[in-house]
């Protein structure tokens, strides 16, 4: 007889009882945010459902849901439910489909006559968004003459997206069932807010997270978790509108405080009490608060910024000109740890620094911004804020010798560093050695540290109004 047979003979033996119920459901909605833009919706509904199968239509959702993620279950383990079919209708109604859907037809229009409104009928030529014809009193008009009164629309249409059910219960009374779904165009970030102090040693930080409902649903007093981390997903196609037709199911995982958790690869802040996103808004919540945080201001010049930082050529670069760019600016970077001693030590989600300095009469004045990445605890977070007014660079190279015969090459430079503040600096001297991986400094004028397979660094003490110079050859050998 096969499945299909077995399956016709068993529908002969149930009572078909078709009724479209409207759940009622107590506020347990429950959010899991991700911050690249889509969450994890719960909700969970208290329903009557008969032992028969039962036909429900469920119109708590947004319009941006992955209808192929649709996952219902009963939260009772006495109870089974069997789904038979899984549908999505979502076609929203406005006032150019209702014109569309009226199109060849008459409706009433509300005309405004000075003071006074009008009723009168007219008929839809076209539908357009861009400009529909309608046919007044025998003659035709481009756009519309009015405010369209449309008759009662037939119980097929819907005011809102919708989910549909044809399942069968193995029991009857009341139900509670858990559903289950992805939802875009829901998102949160991270914000730093630093205030340096007047000796540039401390700062403090609020650090807020910033929650985004693009979606056209209202989100009511849902229990929140934002996931932090990479998340990998499949490029996603136009989302498909159904129509009461069968679709696959995928199953999901299931203050102004907030706690952090671990959670596979990525890291869960879970907010401490209910909120509330309204459809087309933010909400900000803060969860970080941390005074006297330890921060070292960082002066670096790269006399030539735009040599590759690693090795990738099969040959030795030999030409003069290789990364003899001059480069006159001096960076500025301020360095803090992320440590429990600096009251901090929670895992940091990615999202944008943004620092000010206190002034001498008190008031904050901006100074830059950067962003960070995910960051774990203990940590070190270094971020760029521009360049340095006072302190400048000059870099020239002096010197080129190659010798094809002996394979080796010689190069000289002279930094010059002026420092033309009120207060003595230190300015950290990068410079890229990528001409070949052999490579040596047979001559310097300053101490230096080698901080990678292919760059020197000179930490250069300058006094204010101070000028140094710093010499050095390096000869490369293959």
């Amino acid at each position: 007889m096969g499945i299909w047979g077995s399956f016709q003979d068993y529908l002969k033996k149930i009572v078909f009882f078709s009724v479209i119920i409207t759940p009622s459901w107590s506020q347990q909605t429950s959010l899991t945010i991700y911050n690249s833009n889509f969450a994890v919706v719960r909700d969970n509904l208290e329903l009557e459902l008969s032992k028969e199968i039962n036909e429900i239509e469920f119109t708590g959702i947004p319009n941006t849901i992955e209808t192929q993620s649709v996952m219902l279950r009963s939260l009772d383990p006495k109870q089974t439910i069997q789904i038979y079919e899984q549908g999505y209708r979502g076609d929203v109604l406005d006032q150019n489909r209702m014109l569309k859907y009226f199109e060849g037809k008459s409706i009433s229009f509300e005309i405004q006559h000075g003071d006074t409104k009008i009723i009168k009928p007219g008929k839809i030529i076209r539908a357009s968004q861009a400009q529909s014809i309608i046919e007044i009193d025998g003659q035709l008009r481009f756009g519309l003459p009015g405010t369209p009164l449309f008759p009662r629309l037939s119980n097929e249409s819907v005011l809102k997206p919708a989910l549909l059910w044809k399942l069968h219960s193995s029991r009857t009374g009341k139900t509670s069932l858990e559903l289950s779904y992805i939802a875009n165009k829901l998102g949160w970030r991270a914000d730093y807010n630093f205030v340096e102090n007047q000796q540039g040693s401390k700062v403090s930080m609020t650090a807020w997270i910033t929650m985004r409902n693009d979606t056209l649903h209202r989100f009511r007093q849902a229990k929140v978790k934002l996931m932090a981390g990479d998340v990998n997903r499949l490029a996603q196609n136009t989302r498909q509108v159904f129509r009461k037709e069968v679709m696959a199911v995928a199953d999901m995982a299931s203050s102004p405080s907030v706690t952090e958790k671990s959670l596979d690869e990525f890291h869960l802040y879970t907010l401490q009490r209910p909120i509330t996103l309204d459809s087309k808004s933010s909400k900000q919540i803060e969860f970080i608060r941390a005074e006297n945080i330890n921060i070292t201001k960082r002066y670096e010049y790269k006399g030539s910024p735009n040599v590759p930082s690693n090795w990738r050529d099969s040959a030795p670069r030999t030409g003069r000109n290789f990364g003899v760019g001059n480069n006159t600016k001096v960076g500025v970077y301020r360095i803090f740890k992320n440590a429990k001693q600096q009251g901090l030590g929670m895992p940091l989600p990615k999202g944008r620094v943004r620092f000010y300095r206190q002034d001498d009469d008190k008031q904050l004045e901006f100074v830059g911004e950067n962003q960070i990445d995910h960051t774990a605890t203990e940590s070190e977070i270094k971020l760029f804020f521009g360049y340095t007014f006072d302190v400048t660079g000059d870099r020239v190279q002096t010197s080129f010798k190659v010798n094809s015969t002996k394979k080796e090459a010689y190069e000289s430079f002279k930094i010059i560093l002026n420092n033309q503040k009120k207060e003595a600096v230190t300015v950290q001297v990068l410079e890229p050695l990528s001409r070949w991986h052999n490579w040596n400094i047979v001559e310097s004028s300053q101490k230096y540290e080698k901080t990678r397979v292919n760059q020197i660094v000179f930490a250069i003490n300058l006094e204010a109004k101070e000028t140094k110079e710093i010499t050095y050859t390096v000869h490369y050998s293959w």
